[in-house]
Order: structure tokens, then sequence, then C-alpha cells
């Protein structure tokens, strides 16, 4: 994933891009959030600790890029002063949507769910 990211850093002129940008900010949802996000409700929970951070990794770089007042600081502060949420807090927030979406009786995946549970012929 870090190769895709360099591809586009390489072809779009950093620079260049955020000289033009008129909102870095758009850059960097509409581009780099979504390759950092693709599909991540089906593989989020099976991410070791050390992909979750290289995932952030690249997601605190692009920060830099983009607003370079943010290069001391810590990736918590620099993601609260551009108002980004992290990308493990999206990954999550993007699971429980698309898991509680299939559970709603029009989704195409309901009739593939087992039924509910009947505690009554269970239970002791």
């Amino acid at each position: 994933m870090g190769n895709h990211l360099f591809v586009i850093f390489a072809v779009l002129d950093v620079s260049l891009a955020v000289n033009l940008c008129i909102n870095c900010s758009f850059l960097h949802l509409s581009v780099i959030r979504l390759i950092l996000e693709y599909c991540s409700a089906v593989w989020h929970h099976s991410l070791t600790k050390a992909q979750a951070e290289s995932l952030e990794a690249i997601q605190r770089r692009a920060l830099r890029i983009i607003d370079s007042s943010t290069v001391s600081m810590p990736h918590e502060v620099a993601l609260s002063l551009t108002q980004f949420a992290s990308l493990h807090n999206c990954r999550e927030h993007l699971g429980k949507k698309f898991f509680s979406s299939i559970t709603l009786p029009f989704s195409c995946i309901f009739g593939l769910l087992l039924p509910p549970r009947d505690f009554s012929i269970t239970s002791r």
C-alpha cells in the first residue's frame, strides 16, 4: 500500500499539488484516505499492530505535507488541529456501519444471515 502512495506522490509533484490545491484537506480526504480506507470494513480486524501503525504513519506523513505547522506536533494534536479522525477510528466506524447495515431487512445479504437464536429451545 505504501508503494501505491509513493507512486501517487511521484506522479503528482507534491509541492505543485500543495500550491495549486485550494483546499489540501480535500486532496487528503479524496485521494489518500480513500486508498487507506479501501474495504477496511472487511480487513480492519485482521490487521496486526505493525500494519495499523504503518497506515497511521502514511497519514501522519500526508498531514505534515499538507500542513507544515504540524511537523513538530504529536500525531494526535495534528489530527485535532486539522479536524481529521485517526484511521483506526475511521475503520472502527466504517466496520460498525457496514455490519449494522447488513442486518437491515432490505439488505441483499440479510437473507444469508442465520435467524435469531430461540433461547426457549437452547436453554435448560
